[in-house]
């Protein structure tokens, strides 16, 4: 996925999710009514637009020039068992499968605005204390790493 551009503007009513980022400040909005072009140039039409720009708190808190946003850590209270490492095909990197308890931490306040949960109901959910995760880790020469996290660093 390439960079996500602020500012950025959404057209018509289904505004919800943008709106709950701006309610828990990572986001300021303005709100505006614009002429635009009709389909094969015959007039114009009044459209319905708000433009989000990123506040400080979103800056600090966007993740990975994406519109997403981070909202803690987890901490990892225990491992429940993993799969014997073994090395991908073609690959050469070693892998192994984890499932493991977790804990968020450093969580900020903004995630637990009500408006916030309300539209990212799964958030809720992975706040939750003592919540099982599973992970495909890789063995790097720093140690181990999240997949994920090892495809976006050699990404670049």
């Amino acid at each position: 996925m390439g960079k996500a551009d602020f500012p950025y503007t959404a057209e018509g009513d289904d505004t919800r999710l943008w709106d709950a980022l701006a309610s828990a400040g990572l986001l300021s909005v303005k709100d505006e009514t614009v002429q635009k072009p009709v389909l094969f140039g015959m007039g114009t039409q009044t459209v319905h637009q708000k433009t989000y720009s990123l506040t400080e708190t979103g800056k600090a808190a966007r993740y990975r020039n994406s519109f997403q946003f981070c909202t803690g850590r987890y901490a990892v209270m225990s491992i429940d068992h993993f799969s014997e490492p073994g090395t991908v095909l073609g690959g050469g990197q070693k892998i192994s499968e984890v499932v493991f308890h977790v804990t968020a931490t450093d969580v900020p306040q903004w995630a637990h605005n009500p408006d916030i949960q309300k539209a990212f109901p799964d958030l809720a959910t992975a706040l939750q204390k003592d919540t099982v995760q599973k992970a495909v880790m890789v063995q790097t020469n720093k140690g181990w790493m999240d997949a994920d996290d090892f495809n976006a660093a050699t990404a670049n």
